[in-house]
């Protein structure tokens, strides 16, 4: 994956570590079976994205969706309360509830 090349060639430059996990949330909207990402790629790049902002909304929002997507939905809960918590006015935060409600509201 170039974006996770990039990050070991440039590990200080931001932008790279970002966008690392914003590619992780475009490839897991393919339809499954299309693309394959391990468990553990998956987390390493979780791990180098939260590096640079652990409070970052955008990054919260695709880990969450992850989450959700393996039925992780406890973790899931977590991270969309501190989203309403920290970032009550992002985007993001509103995406999140937005999956929650459509997913979970009355049984999770």
């Amino acid at each position: 994956m170039a974006n996770l090349e990039a990050t070991e060639i440039n590990p200080l430059y931001r932008r790279y570590q970002y966008q690392l996990m914003l590619t992780l949330r475009a490839l897991l909207k393919n339809p499954p079976g299309q693309v394959t990402i391990t468990e553990d790629a998956i987390e390493r790049i979780h791990f180098k994205s939260m590096g640079i902002s652990p409070w970052q909304p955008g990054l919260l929002a695709a880990r969450f969706e992850y989450l959700m997507l393996t039925n992780q939905k406890v973790k899931a809960k977590k991270i969309m309360e501190r989203l309403k918590e920290t970032a009550r006015l992002q985007k993001a935060t509103k995406e999140v509830e937005n999956i929650w409600r459509s997913q979970c509201d009355n049984y999770c």
